[in-house]
């Protein structure tokens, strides 16, 4: 999924979504959700993969 492709799901910009890949910013709790469910896992296995890639 491209990055255009995620932010037109979650509703969280493309700007945005670059900076959190490239570790420029940080994720509120409300974009988690969000991209999350546009992602089809829960907010916990996002966390849970992010964890595990070391972030």
């Amino acid at each position: 999924m491209t990055q255009g492709e995620l932010a037109a799901r979650s509703g969280v910009s493309k700007k945005t979504i670059g900076r959190i890949e490239n570790g420029r910013s940080s994720m509120q709790i409300e974009q988690m959700y969000r991209i999350a469910a546009a992602l089809g896992v829960t907010l916990g296995g996002l966390l849970e993969k992010a964890y595990e890639l070391g972030g």
